[in-house]
């Protein structure tokens, strides 16, 4: 990739890694539909109004169908799952699993976009997911909150979300090359975070809880979601889509584990231990393997 490219990736990476730690603040107490509702249309809604008022123009008669399907296959679904899994299992664990995103992603572009798995990529994305499971081993025997049973099953909804996040990347690449990243970025959460409205309000969180984990927490935490982990975070993704395709944007996935644990350790206080380290420097590794040319 280019130096411009590595410029844009690095950054993506580090805000994303700070989603995972507002996910883990938000989810247990709004619940995973909230907490999506909140994110997506939330950012959503605010990329209109300002498309509204400085542009760019969005050609919803044309576009809304596929804005509404890319946005809930590459933001609400998985962002349900994750928010799911984050009820339970601490932000790095959840960071380093989505960093499994570039092996469907891989999967996904050689079934429909015709890209060749070469044997270079397959190592490294191989070495990705034992840099993953080697993770998710230290988890299990540190039996987190819930048992094994419920640890199981926070993995399973990880998994589930991060195959849509590699389906819906190779998607957009092929139905949705013509729109704008920005108005793609925008269209998509205000399209698919307005789906996931009447879910939240079904499932709406407990006010009480909500007091007592504080308004101005969660005020905060919610603001910062939406205007770094989607406003700017998804106009960069989809650029960068755009720009040098979707195996090697959704690399990105694989380094957010590196950020995620950094700022898991600073602002939740999470432990880092040997295995969660090892398995970041085997996934980082895997980056370099399935990028290069």
């Amino acid at each position: 990739m280019r130096l411009q490219d590595w410029v844009r990736l690095l950054p993506l990476a580090a805000v994303w890694g700070f989603s995972f730690i507002f996910m883990r603040v938000l989810a247990p107490v709004l619940g995973p539909a909230a907490t999506t509702t909140v994110r997506i249309f939330g950012a959503g809604l605010l990329m209109c109004m300002w498309f509204s008022a400085f542009g760019p123009r969005v050609d919803w008669a044309r576009h809304w169908k596929p804005l509404l399907v890319m946005g809930l296959l590459n933001s609400c679904i998985p962002s349900l799952f994750l928010n799911f899994t984050a009820v339970s299992l601490p932000a790095g664990y959840l960071a380093v699993i989505n960093s499994g995103v570039p092996l469907f992603t891989a999967v996904f572009a050689a079934l429909w976009l015709g890209e060749a798995l070469t044997r270079r990529k397959i190592a490294g994305l191989l070495m990705g997911v034992a840099g993953v499971a080697l993770v998710c081993s230290d988890g299990l025997r540190a039996d987190p909150s819930g048992g094994q049973a419920a640890f199981f099953i926070a993995i399973a909804a990880a998994v589930i979300a991060i195959a849509f996040y590699g389906m819906g990347a190779v998607l957009i690449r092929r139905h949705a090359g013509d729109i704008p990243p920005t108005v793609l970025a925008g269209g998509t959460q205000f399209m698919g975070g307005l789906a996931t409205v009447p879910l939240a309000f079904a499932l709406a969180p407990d006010v009480a809880a909500v007091e007592q984990a504080g308004l101005t927490k969660i005020g905060l935490n919610a603001a910062a979601l939406i205007l770094l982990c989607s406003v700017l975070a998804y106009t960069l993704y989809y650029r960068l889509l755009r720009d040098v395709g979707p195996a090697r944007t959704t690399t990105v996935t694989l380094l957010i584990p590196l950020f995620a644990l950094l700022w898991s350790v600073v602002f939740l206080h999470e432990s880092a231990t040997p295995a969660m380290l090892a398995g970041c420097a085997l996934v980082l590794l895997s980056t370099v393997l399935a990028i290069k040319r």
